[in-house]
């Protein structure tokens, strides 16, 4: 993965709070990530063939002639 890498990330966002050594409240994200997907060059250049649940057509299946 790269800087401007395409991905797709599952999880939950959450806020944190805590206390810094000078006794200042801060908040935080935590990002809890139960999903992650890096998306190929050939998902990019054919978006409609992306989906959450993704399954090769036949024509896409490998060892499969195509019809």
């Amino acid at each position: 993965m790269t800087k401007g890498s395409r991905v797709s990330v599952d999880g939950l966002w959450s806020k944190r709070s805590w206390t810094d050594k000078d006794s200042e409240r801060r908040i935080s994200d935590v990002l809890t990530v139960s999903k992650f997907r890096l998306f190929t060059e050939t998902e990019l250049a054919r978006p409609e063939a992306v989906g959450d649940d993704a399954e090769p057509t036949p024509d896409e299946s490998i060892g499969q002639p195509a019809a």
